[in-house]
């Protein structure tokens, strides 16, 4: 058995290697191409990706956040406008907004967080304004 490290290495330069070397070469070429064909099919699936949801990869603009909170109809409002059901224009109205801000007397389902000693839990909104107001006897 002859030493490895000892041999010498074949020059592949050799003309005999030629026929080799032009096949690897082929095959080489051939997996450039599948890969850059695979590349732009990627690419064009995700070009028709972004033109589909446009929405999706806008750019987020760097602003400030609003100072000012959103004004918004009461809740049995909007959710009659989503039925599909006919509602006066006086809920849309500024003067109807601020009513409905000042007094959430018509949010009953609303649940809200509140502290209790058991810890945090949720209790419809109702109930929670009314126990802010409660006085107690003295």
């Amino acid at each position: 058995m002859t030493n490895p490290h000892e041999e010498e290495c074949l020059n592949h330069m050799l003309p005999k290697f030629e026929e080799a070397r032009l096949l690897f070469m082929v095959e080489e070429q051939e997996a450039g191409r599948q890969r850059l064909l695979c590349e732009q099919e990627e690419e064009q699936a995700k070009q028709e990706e972004r033109k589909k949801y446009k929405n999706k990869f806008a750019p987020i603009p760097n602003r400030l956040l609003p100072t000012t909170s959103l004004l918004l109809p009461l809740q049995h409002a909007l959710n009659k406008l989503h039925k599909g059901e006919s509602i006066p224009l006086y809920f849309f109205t500024n003067k109807s907004i601020q009513e409905a801000e000042d007094d959430n007397s018509g949010d009953e389902d609303l649940l809200t967080l509140v502290q209790t000693n058991k810890g945090p839990t949720f209790q419809t909104a109702a109930s929670a304004e009314a126990k802010k107001h409660k006085v107690r006897d003295e």
